[in-house]
């Protein structure tokens, strides 16, 4: 697996896919998470895979630091109103804990590659990490006007301890904590106290929603965020860019037939014009409104 590593880094075969952050409280996405698709062989590697095999090959900072370039350089291709949205990056742990890492960051910056207030890092949970140690580096990441996501809560003992140590400005909770919430009571009070504890229904981000009944359950809770396949699947940097062109083109379509208007124009034509342009809407859940 080294040898993988090695190769992919060295050629940086990584692929990212980019999934909306949903703020289903006021209907708009709020966010993307930007997730990593290493390839190897011609194969995708599992995410906990990958994150445990460059650590293991003490390649963890090099990991993080080419997903995260990738992620914000091909974000910068679609228009403002996608890219310059928060941007929530998967970091492992073992990345935090050099110092080299916030010297990166800093590079990053002064390059332009992104704002730091529009950088949201995502400590994972699949290498184990010391929670007093690493809230002495994230101090030194926050001052930077970065921002810091605790993922996995939930699933672990660690994710729990980082909550009280770092002092996150957001946590996502895990996926087999809220799939099945709607139907379990326990579930739903550990959201509702998670929430109360971040005093905050933003601060908390449900993952891995996928039915009505479960969103339904973390409203309940006072939860606003969430993500998962009830949204959208995770898009390529062509696919959003592909739907932001069409939702464009459709809706240059649709004022051009409210401009022209004349007798061989009926009615009907603007409302089918209209409604081809709602469904492409949906699909990208309400980010352009039509206020024609």
């Amino acid at each position: 697996m080294w040898r993988s590593v090695d190769e992919i880094l060295q050629r940086e075969t990584i692929e990212v896919v980019y999934q909306p952050i949903v703020n289903h409280a006021e209907g708009v996405i709020c966010a993307h998470e930007a997730l990593s698709r290493p390839q190897y062989g011609g194969r995708f590697i599992p995410p906990d895979v990958w994150f445990r095999a460059a650590y293991e090959s003490d390649r963890s900072m090099e990991a993080d630091l080419l997903a995260l370039t990738i992620s914000v350089n091909r974000l910068r291709l679609l228009p403002p109103e996608i890219s310059a949205m928060p941007l929530y990056v998967n970091v492992m742990p073992s990345s935090f804990v050099q110092e080299s890492f916030v010297e990166r960051l800093e590079v990053l910056f002064r390059e332009g590659l992104c704002q730091p207030g529009q950088l949201v890092i995502e400590i994972v949970e699949y290498i184990s990490y010391d929670p007093t140690l690493l809230s002495q580096m994230i101090k030194s990441i926050r001052s930077l006007g970065v921002r810091i996501a605790l993922d996995d809560v939930g699933a672990g003992s660690t994710s729990l301890a980082g909550l009280l140590e770092f002092d996150p400005d957001f946590v996502k909770v895990d996926r087999t904590v809220i799939q099945g919430i709607s139907i379990s009571s326990s579930k739903q009070r550990f959201l509702s106290r998670l929430v109360r504890f971040m005093e905050s229904g933003n601060s908390v981000i449900a993952e891995g929603v996928e039915n009505y009944e479960d969103l339904n359950a973390i409203r309940e809770a006072g939860v606003n965020v969430s993500q998962g396949y009830y949204w959208s699947r995770p898009m390529s940097i062509s696919e959003l860019s592909d739907l932001v062109s069409e939702i464009e083109s459709k809706r240059t379509e649709l004022a051009n037939l409210a401009r022209n208007r004349d007798r061989s124009l009926t009615d009907k034509a603007v409302v089918e014009k209209s409604q081809e342009l709602d469904t492409l809407i949906y699909l990208y859940h309400r980010l352009f409104h039509n206020d024609l």
